[in-house]
């Protein structure tokens, strides 16, 4: 375990003080999904690939929304 501007690398009070599968004491579960979910921010990005022909001319149409 590492501790991040601790003078000491001491668990702190958030992180579980039990064993594996589904025993727990604490606040949260930072060793799995949830600390990942809980120390990162989800992004949702659309990007739109080029064709070669597409690349090559002057000007790209746009998206008028029909399907």
């Amino acid at each position: 375990m590492v501790g991040v501007n601790v003078g000491i690398p001491v668990p702190a009070g958030m992180f579980p003080f039990s064993g594996h599968k589904h025993s727990f004491f604490g606040d949260l579960h930072v060793l799995g999904k949830d600390g990942l979910r809980f120390y990162t921010e989800s992004k949702v990005v659309t990007t739109r690939w080029f064709d070669e022909e597409e690349r090559k001319q002057s000007s790209v149409g746009t998206w008028d929304g029909a399907l």
